[in-house]
């Protein structure tokens, strides 16, 4: 198997030509996969009485006191909502954002309320300091449990707008951090025999925005890395490990953020989201929208034909609208949210 490296420098070597099955051959795999169909069903059958009992009952709740979660971006916003609700559920919190002041500032408010809390000055996006970052945690705290990754930059700007360096920033903030702080703290957890990954994406994962290509891209890079490491894991036999992709819908947090876009519907409190966010791993939900129908609602519209879900576009989300608003007040082209 070529390494990335020998791509373009190993010569290309075609595969064999695909063998056509035989009649007998076909015959026997379509009674094979029949078999297969017929063992899933009855093995499927404990987990849909499970599924339905939970979604009468509910979900159990696991806990998670005294166990050290670590939240990029919670200086502000999101982040800081999440650290305070993991806070009231007895957790230890790290608290990593590249803003310093707001890093601390949230540290005071959660020192205030007796949590063991430090905050850690460091950009996501760099591999080294995330490699720093969990030396400073184990010697401060101790091996991290819980790993939120939120921090992300939120442009209002389409494909066409920005420089390179400010679409390079976006992706490596909002998805390849993700891959590196988890592929910096997953052993850990492997190895301890417990852990959880969080992964905060958006509703654009499922309803891309216009004039947010960039970023609804990495949003549905982000859903879709959690998913397919879940996976990963289970078939591994490290399915002890958790995952939880959050996808909220608009969040009020920064101030020109908010002044900037009109929507039609009405938009998150962080806190909502946090709220929503932190039950979703105590639970051990793999998805979760932020209003929870937002997922059914847009899985619905997207079995739609493209010119029916324009309709809904253009006419009850207004999008359109929405979008010449926010051009005409334009101030900036890439605005922060964590």
């Amino acid at each position: 198997m070529q390494t990335v490296f020998e791509l373009g420098r190993v010569p290309y070597v075609a595969a064999d030509p695909i063998k056509q099955q035989s009649f007998s051959e076909q015959i026997v795999f379509v009674i094979l996969v029949l078999y297969d169909l017929i063992k899933v069903l009855v093995l499927s059958a404990p987990n849909c009485l499970i599924s339905i009992y939970h979604c009468v009952i509910g979900k159990p709740k696991k806990c998670v006191r005294g166990q050290t979660v670590l939240i990029t971006g919670a200086g502000n916003g999101i982040g800081r909502a999440l650290a305070l609700r993991f806070a009231s559920e007895g957790c230890k919190i790290a608290i990593a954002d590249i803003e310093w002041d707001a890093a601390v500032a949230t540290a005071k408010i959660l020192q205030a309320k007796n949590v063991v809390a430090k905050a850690y000055h460091m950009d996501v996006s760099d591999v080294n300091q995330l490699k720093q970052l969990k030396c400073d945690i184990e010697k401060d705290i101790g091996p991290v449990d819980i790993l939120v990754n939120n921090a992300g930059v939120l442009p209002l700007l389409s494909l066409r707008e920005g420089s390179d360096i400010e679409i390079e920033r976006i992706v490596k903030v909002n998805i390849t951090s993700q891959f590196f702080a988890t592929r910096t703290f997953l052993p850990g957890m492997i190895s301890r025999g417990r852990g959880h990954i969080v992964g905060i994406s958006s509703i654009c994962a499922v309803h891309p925005m216009p004039g947010t290509v960039i970023y609804s891209a990495t949003k549905f890079a982000v859903n879709g890395f959690i998913q397919a490491l879940h996976e990963e894991l289970r078939q591994e036999g490290n399915d002890f490990i958790k995952l939880t992709s959050v996808l909220p819908y608009f969040v009020s947090t920064r101030r020109d953020l908010m002044e900037a876009v009109c929507l039609r519907f009405r938009v998150l409190s962080a806190e909502e989201v946090a709220a929503v966010a932190v039950d979703s791993v105590l639970r051990n939900e793999l998805v979760v929208s932020v209003p929870k129908f937002n997922w059914w609602l847009s899985a619905i519209v997207n079995l739609l034909s493209l010119s029916n879900q324009g309709l809904i576009r253009d006419h009850l989300l207004r999008e359109r609208d929405s979008r010449k608003i926010f051009y005409k007040e334009k101030k900036s082209s890439t605005l922060m949210n964590g």
